[in-house]
């Protein structure tokens, strides 16, 4: 019996994203109490477009057609760093 799995032909580049998040607080606070601390994110995933507003990756790609799941558009604004990964 043949296996039925297919050989995925990856043509988009694995990444880690280093970006700022932005966050919120809800709730009455003293704006002394307020966190100011920068909350950085590190995202890994498929590079599918790298535009000048912002990087579009994806956690999973499927063999069938260009099928992508759990997709992230990050604003190019709050990336501090794209590593390729091997």
């Amino acid at each position: 019996m043949k296996n039925p799995e297919k050989t995925l032909e990856v043509k988009y580049p694995k990444v880690e994203v280093i970006w700022q998040d932005t966050f919120s607080i809800p709730g009455w606070h003293m704006i002394d109490d307020l966190d100011r601390e920068e909350l950085i994110i590190y995202s890994i995933g498929y590079l599918i477009e790298e535009g000048a507003e912002n990087a579009l990756i994806v956690q999973s790609l499927s063999t069938a057609e260009e099928k992508v799941g759990d997709a992230l558009s990050i604003p190019r604004k709050m990336i501090r760093k794209i590593r390729k990964l091997k």
